[in-house]
């Protein structure tokens, strides 16, 4: 059973699709202009063996002027049924600049079985600072988690560095036709790892509206040799989330399919657990996920 719910959460993880501290030659990898709205939503499905363990909705917001802040938010929770096993109600939200998508500030709000926290990380800046867009549309009911709230943890990371949202964002509006593999370090808890990314081919997915050309991509993890460590919240810690955890494993492989062009959507994730297989994927949005205009 843990295996399967660290399962899900690395699917979540990349489901999540988020970008990295600038690296050199890699061309122009700010997103597509002039054909997006400011705000978009995507919405998914985490499913173990044809049933469906968890959803996933997550909100971009860019800037309306050139070299804002862009702001991601995703909430991740899991269904009827799966919350008997693995509760998980949990959210993250991030800033970052573009090019580069170097991070400003990170919180996340836990409320997963046997945890709850809140914890603001911020990248080279005065903690406290947790304003984000105030354009961030509202959550559909179906995601937000009941109880009180909890006291924010304060984290300062030193400015320069990424963590898994910036550098997956990063590989999302890489062009990936030109390039072929990519290396970018991120922050987990305090500890330096990096994450590899390696073209495999191009191949035909389904989308919600049909079939479109995508990237197919897998993606490991490793520790940085070198040992770094940046300074923790004062002790006691409230521990990780699943999705932190998950991502801490040098074992972990994931395959994913990013669309080509227009969006550069994340169309599909994949992730192994012993011989089953996890799987991640672009969905029609229920009636209350949808944006209103």
């Amino acid at each position: 059973m843990d295996l399967m719910v660290k399962g899900a959460a690395a699917i979540l993880c990349l489901v999540i699709l988020g970008a990295s501290s600038p690296v050199e030659n890699l061309g122009d990898t700010s997103p597509p202009q002039g054909e997006n709205p400011d705000i978009q939503r995507l919405t998914y499905t985490i499913t173990f063996l044809g049933v469906v363990v968890a959803r996933a909705v997550f909100d971009e917001v860019r800037p309306l002027t050139a070299g804002g802040e862009w702001t991601v938010r995703v909430a991740a929770r899991t269904t009827s049924f799966w919350d008997k096993f693995a509760r998980m109600y949990n959210t993250y939200t991030i800033s970052f600049t573009a090019p580069g998508f170097q991070p400003s500030r990170y919180l996340r709000q836990i409320d997963q079985k046997g945890l709850r926290f809140n914890r603001l990380e911020s990248y080279g800046r005065q903690v406290g600072t947790s304003s984000f867009s105030d354009r961030l549309p509202p959550f559909p009911v179906r995601y937000l988690a009941g109880g009180e709230s909890v006291e924010v943890e304060n984290v300062t990371v030193p400015a320069g560095n990424g963590n898994f949202f910036s550098a997956l964002w990063y590989v999302r509006f890489a062009d990936w036709d030109r390039m072929q593999a990519l290396t970018l370090p991120l922050w987990l808890e305090g500890q330096k790892w990096r994450t590899h990314i390696r073209k495999v081919g191009v191949e035909s997915r389904r989308a919600p509206e049909g079939r479109v050309q995508t990237w197919k991509l897998i993606c490991t993890l490793s520790r940085d040799t070198d040992g770094s460590v940046i300074d923790k919240p004062a002790e006691p810690v409230s521990g990780s989330d699943h999705l932190t955890k998950s991502l801490m494993n040098e074992n972990l492989v994931l395959t994913f399919w990013i669309e080509r062009s227009g969006l550069h959507r994340p169309l599909t994730v994949k992730t192994s657990v012993g011989i089953f297989s996890l799987v991640g994927q672009l969905r029609n949005p229920f009636e209350d996920e949808i944006l209103k205009e």
